[in-house]
């Protein structure tokens, strides 16, 4: 799995509805868009958090080749700390 199977799974928004775009602007985003009312935001990771999301078991092994459904969940259970302060902002 990766970003953008995330953003695709948790919103229901997919390409193929053509409610979600990505644009090649140089960053890993995504713009959702609403397409009743042509509202859009747009979404995107914290950069400052690549070396903590890089760091994790998971993506070490996905990083080595290891496909996503073959790592046990309990490898995926440590997550970076994102800096929302307690709250949950993902």
């Amino acid at each position: 799995m990766c970003f953008g199977d995330g953003i695709q799974y948790t919103t229901g928004c997919i390409f193929g509805k053509g409610n979600i775009r990505k644009q090649p602007h140089g960053k890993l985003a995504f713009t959702l868009i609403e397409k009743v009312s042509g509202r859009a935001v747009r979404v995107s990771y914290k950069p400052t958090l690549q070396k903590q999301i890089s760091a994790t078991s998971f993506a070490q092994k996905c990083a080595a080749g290891i496909y996503p459904n073959e790592i046990p969940e309990s490898d995926g259970a440590s997550q970076p700390d994102l800096g929302c302060g307690g709250r949950d902002c993902c």
